[in-house]
């Protein structure tokens, strides 16, 4: 993602206050309790710890794909925080689309065939009863970061998702329960 804008960048198409940057993100970088998500933790908070996840040393045998997930989703988000202070030129942000129905996620191939039927099954119910939503939601959430309309209101740099799990109104994550440091401009 970086390298594609520091070539945008260097290429002269990224325009000063004009620019409006999306990285997509998840709630896993928080955390999704009710599916076995947990918040991520890092031991250590150094930068080689942070080499160690991307690079995957850090799991050696003990590799969960979904805490993976949710430490990668958090780093980038905290990278795209940092972008956005660095060129406060550009709107910046990380936009969750929430847990959304209507994808093809529940054939990919990381799943295990057991995730793939639990998720055929548990996606509609969970959309019927508001814990996930449709992909129109989802998108619509990207149309307006990107468009700055529908009331988009937040400051640049910031980490936007589900205020409660994974649907439901977009907010700030550093006004969640384990997003605080998604807040902290010193992290």
């Amino acid at each position: 993602h970086i390298h594609m804008l520091e070539a945008l960048e260097q290429s002269n198409k990224l325009k000063p206050n004009m620019t409006r940057i999306i990285y997509s993100g998840s709630e896993a970088a928080r955390g999704i309790g009710f599916m076995g998500m947990k918040a991520p933790h890092l031991e250590n908070y150094n930068v080689q710890e942070l080499k160690d996840l991307v690079s995957g040393k850090a799991y050696n045998k003990n590799y969960d794909k979904q805490a993976a997930y949710g430490q990668i989703k958090g780093i980038a988000a905290l990278y795209f925080a940092e972008y956005a202070r660095l060129h406060p030129e550009y709107y910046v942000a990380t936009v969750s689309p929430g847990a959304t129905t209507g994808t093809s996620f529940k054939t990919a191939k990381a799943l295990s065939t057991k995730e793939k039927v639990m998720f055929t099954i548990i996606m509609p119910v969970f959309e019927f009863f508001g814990v996930f939503h449709a992909l129109s939601v989802g998108a619509q959430r990207y149309v307006d970061a990107v468009t700055n309309s529908n009331g988009f209101n937040f400051p640049s740099g910031k980490f936007l998702a589900s205020k409660n799990g994974v649907s439901g109104p977009l907010i700030s994550q550093e006004y969640v329960k384990h997003g605080q440091a998604y807040g902290d401009e010193n992290a």
